[in-house]
């Protein structure tokens, strides 16, 4: 029997090197609205764009890129990140040595990925339902074990990675009193570290497939192995976000940032298959995801709804929609292609004059704000269209 993730994992079409161009296009095209406009604002953090590139969630987002690139949606990252990280504070507040602390912590998360793998991979459970009952149950725990929001670790928990990195960088001694530079490059190396042996073991999967083209890796063991990497790398994250704040909140919601979902489907987590290390190709540009989604939420005009706000949302939605209006228009050849043609077109101009509000007078910006949300609605209303005059033509043909 064929599995729910099996189902939905990214097929191979006709057309696949279309889809690398036209991710490509998008992510270009982006990269000239959002990024101009997001470094003309200045600051120490917007200028830094090697640390937002290798920004904590990197590791948490190419774990979820992995599992949705099988088809599973991991819904537990945001709780692992969490546990993880209270872990790592609670065993460095113990008097442990922040390495082994950080060691255990990552074996907590892939711990909680084996659990995701064995009821997903092996039993056959839906990931969608697999993996919040695990983030409930991570949840509770903590609930259970800490009366506290937040576990914080003493403010010279990592006084010995920062001599360490200050004598390795020749840092002066006035500089070595500042733990952010020094915290902050220990974050980039281990985000960095675990992004390339992502990318490392991505590459050698594809080298084994490609000379053993008789013995395919199997969906179900690259479900199992995903899942396990996810709580792994969301496991990383979690240590990163406390080398960053010093402290980690005890998670209360489910689902916490948006941002790692919308730079996996930025990246092309959903349009990209085919062979030729695609997978790979979708982490290669997850940093550059990352960086525009960053920019995106602090550049754009604040939508909010219900009195919170929605830009990171508001670009999931747009770029899914753009996503599979194109993957349908793509894939299906028929009589009404023209009209899903234009469908896609018009979800893409709605993406992209939205970034043109930067640009703008400040007034202008919700107006501009809601011509791209309008046109987007009209291409998705447009896609249903094209849809059923294309079944309507392939019944009228059966017919005939």
């Amino acid at each position: 029997m064929i599995s729910l993730e099996e189902k939905f994992s990214p097929k191979p079409g006709p057309r696949d090197k279309f889809r690398d161009y036209f991710n490509a296009g998008l992510l270009a095209v982006l990269s000239v609205l959002l990024l101009p406009a997001w470094l003309s604002w200045g600051g120490e953090f917007q200028l830094d764009i090697a640390g937002q590139m290798a920004s904590g969630m990197l590791p948490a987002a190419m774990g979820f890129m992995l599992a949705l690139r099988c088809g599973a949606i991991d819904l537990s990252i945001w709780m692992v990140m969490s546990e993880t990280g209270v872990l790592a504070a609670v065993l460095i507040n113990a008097g442990l040595d922040p390495s082994v602390a950080f060691l255990i912590s990552g074996l907590l998360g892939l711990s909680i990925g084996f659990c995701n793998a064995i009821l997903v991979a092996l039993l056959k459970i839906p990931s969608i339902l697999a993996t919040p009952v695990v983030a409930l149950a991570g949840m509770g725990i903590m609930r259970l074990l800490y009366d506290r929001p937040a576990i914080i670790v003493a403010d010279h928990a990592f006084d010995g990675w920062v001599l360490g990195i200050s004598n390795i960088l020749a840092l002066p001694e006035e500089a070595k009193a500042d733990l952010l530079g020094p915290l902050l490059t220990v974050r980039m190396l281990l985000v960095a570290a675990g992004w390339t042996a992502v990318l490392v073991v991505l590459m050698l999967a594809d080298s084994y497939s490609r000379s053993r083209p008789d013995r395919p890796i199997s969906h179900r063991k690259s479900l199992f192995f995903s899942l396990c990497a996810s709580g792994g790398l969301a496991g990383v994250s979690g240590m990163c976000w406390l080398l960053d704040l010093g402290q980690v909140s005890i998670a209360t919601r489910l689902v916490d940032s948006l941002a790692i979902p919308t730079a996996v489907i930025m990246a092309g987590g959903i349009l990209l298959a085919g062979k030729g290390g695609r997978t790979m190709l979708v982490g290669i540009l997850m940093p550059l995801a990352l960086l525009l989604t960053n920019a995106w939420s602090q550049t754009i005009w604040p939508l909010q709804i219900a009195g919170h706000y929605a830009q990171m949302p508001a670009l999931l939605v747009l770029t899914c929609g753009v996503d599979l209006t194109f993957l349908w228009t793509l894939n299906h050849a028929s009589r009404a292609r023209w009209l899903a043609w234009i469908a896609t077109g018009l979800t893409v101009a709605g993406l992209l004059i939205i970034p043109f509000s930067c640009l703008a007078v400040r007034s202008l910006h919700p107006r501009i704000y809601f011509i791209g949300l309008t046109l987007w609605a009209c291409g998705l209303a447009i896609l249903p269209v094209s849809i059923f005059l294309s079944r309507c033509g392939k019944r009228i043909e059966k017919t005939i």
